[in-house]
């Protein structure tokens, strides 16, 4: 059985929406300080690697 492709318009890289079963999707990647106060985040699709935005939060200061 061979699966159908995907149609549509390609998924644009500078928003923060992705697919899943569920629908649309958004991960909140943030970074904390030792008493867990946010510093900075950043929104990606849901279907992204957590690992994709380590180093854009550390960067970050």
């Amino acid at each position: 059985m061979r699966r159908r492709e995907k149609r549509g318009p390609e998924e644009l890289q500078d928003h923060a929406l992705g697919r899943s079963r569920g629908g649309l999707t958004t991960k909140i990647h943030m970074r904390c300080d030792a008493n867990g106060v946010p510093l900075c985040f950043l929104l990606s699709g849901g279907q992204a690697s957590d690992i994709a935005y380590a180093q854009s939060l550390l960067d970050e200061a």
